[in-house]
Order: C-alpha cells, then sequence, then structure tokens
C-alpha cells in the first residue's frame, strides 16, 4: 500500500486493494503515485488512513482530471487510526452513483482528432488534507458529474486504454455536507491506471500474473468448492471433534481429507497430546 508517514491509500475492488507497481515517492512535493491494473466495467473505491489520528481529515478525489467529492472524517481520540473512503458520486442525499472503470471508445469521426484531452485522464488522485469539522448541513444538491463515455480518435497518441463512469444509482445512508476550513494539504496519492495486458507489455507489471476477472473467477470456484465440502463433512463433525488441535486446523487451511486410519480392538493407542497453535490477538473493534 503506497504511504507516506503515516498516510496511505489504495484502490480497492470487492474489498480487495488492487496491487501497485513502480511506486514513486516525492517527498519534498509530499506526493506519491504508481500503476495500477484496472479491468472494464469494474467497480472500485478509493481508500485512505491516518495512523496518526490527531487531526479532523478530509480526501478528496479526482478522476481523470474531474473532482467526485471527497469525504471528511473527524478525530475521535478513541481510535487508533482514522480510516476513510470514496466509491460512488453523490446524486441525492441518498443515492449515488459507483465510480466504475470502462473501455475507451475509440473513432474515426475527424471531429475528434483536434479535440482536448485532460492530462490526467487515465489516473485517479486522492488529495488529503487536515482541517477542522465545525459542524454539517443537509445535502445541497450539488453533483459532481462524469460523462457517460470516452471517445478518443484512433490516430490519437495517448494510449490509455480505459476511462472512469458511474454505474447504476444505487441507494445509499442518508448524506449530510461536512461544514470545515481546511488547514493545509498533507499528501497526494495518484494512481494512474491501464489494463494490465498495458502494463505487462510497458514492463511494469510482471507476465505470470493472472487477469483480475480471472483471479476473480477462480476465489468464486474456490468459495463453492468450500462449501460443498463443508456440507459434506457435516455427518463426520463428532468424530473430528476427537482429533488433535492440530488435525483441525489443517482442514481448516484446505489440507485433502483422508479417511480415519482404522484401529484393531485389540490394540491400545497411544495417547496423543493436544496441540495448541496461537494465533495471534484478534481485534473485534469496529468503526462506527
Amino acid at each position: 500500500m503506497p504511504s507516506l508517514g503515516q498516510f496511505s491509500a489504495h484502490i480497492t475492488v470487492n474489498n480487495v486493494p488492487l496491487p501497485e507497481y513502480g511506486v514513486d515517492l516525492d517527498e519534498n512535493k509530499r506526493t506519491v503515485s504508481c500503476w495500477i491494473p484496472s479491468a472494464e466495467d469494474q467497480e472500485f473505491a478509493v481508500r485512505w488512513k491516518d495512523s496518526d489520528n490527531k487531526f479532523d481529515l478530509s480526501g478528496h478525489v479526482w478522476v481523470d482530471g474531474i473532482s467526485v467529492g471527497g469525504k471528511s472524517s473527524q478525530h475521535r481520540p478513541r481510535h487508533r487510526v482514522l480510516e476513510s473512503s470514496k466509491q460512488f458520486v453523490r446524486t441525492s442525499s441518498t443515492s449515488g452513483r459507483p465510480l466504475v472503470f470502462s473501455k475507451v471508445e475509440l473513432t474515426e469521426d475527424d471531429e475528434y482528432l483536434n479535440s482536448s484531452i485532460s492530462s490526467q485522464l487515465g489516473e485517479v488522485r486522492l488529495t488529503i488534507s487536515h482541517v477542522k469539522i465545525s459542524g454539517y448541513h443537509p445535502y445541497s444538491g450539488k453533483q459532481s458529474t462524469l460523462p457517460d463515455a470516452v471517445k478518443l480518435h484512433e490516430r490519437t497518441k495517448k494510449a490509455i486504454g480505459h476511462c472512469v463512469v458511474t454505474g447504476d444509482e444505487t441507494m445509499y445512508r442518508k448524506h449530510a455536507r461536512v461544514k470545515s476550513a481546511k488547514i493545509r494539504q498533507v499528501v497526494t496519492f495518484i494512481f494512474k491506471y491501464r489494463p494490465l495486458a498495458f502494463l505487462q507489455a510497458e514492463g511494469v507489471a510482471p507476465l505470470f500474473i493472472r487477469s483480475l476477472n480471472a483471479a476473480a473467477s477462480t476465489s468464486r470456484s474456490n468459495n463453492a468448492s468450500v462449501s460443498n465440502s463443508r456440507d459434506r463433512n457435516d455427518a463426520a463433525t463428532l468424530d473430528r471433534s476427537r482429533a488433535p488441535v492440530g488435525h483441525g486446523l489443517r482442514s481448516l487451511e484446505g489440507t485433502v481429507e483422508r479417511p480415519a486410519p482404522q484401529i484393531k480392538s485389540e490394540v491400545k493407542p497411544e495417547p496423543r497430546p493436544s496441540v495448541i497453535k496461537h494465533l495471534g490477538t484478534i481485534d473485534l473493534t469496529m468503526d462506527d
């Protein structure tokens, strides 16, 4: 995850962080940039956190050079880390459209040959600032707008492949706008997104990485296999409960089941000590 000081940020798809390549840090400009793989019709979220949590924080997001708003978070002394995210563009106080990677449309129409192209096309930018939150006020109806599609002339030299659009409108929890005063901007994160094949062809990403859609499909398949295996094993729960703890952990990790060895009645098996593995401390706190 790209970071600068106590600040870090990443792009997630289905709550899974996308891999970052070619991370470049400029401490003088307080800027971090990197490359990420994008896939067509893929919803994503921008997430950031402050591990010090000493100030109110505001994050503002731009995609392809267009502001899509942001989110402010109030300092809470009982929380060690201040986290926030941006994954949709508001359309009302209770609805919004998700951010989605989409395919750039190529055209032979000469009308687009000399059209203006943003220098930030193909980028997701996040600026994080220290602010002072003073209150809230109702949603004003102000909206950020993204184009339904991006068209480029076939002879355009800027090789992008993807752009960002908004998906279908979805209901979200009621939203109120924050009243805040900016103290200072502390860091900027720049995520330059391209199709995985482009990053591999340019030597930015390794060739052996599977596509994001293939990885997601494999994950769903593995989840289905685990579910079916669990159904078949329900009848043997009592027998497994007698096995040592270490055996149970190996089964949970996906070890192929083997039938229990047959023990002759005249042989008394040696008692086996239970093996207790320390799994670490589990943090059960949740953000409210």
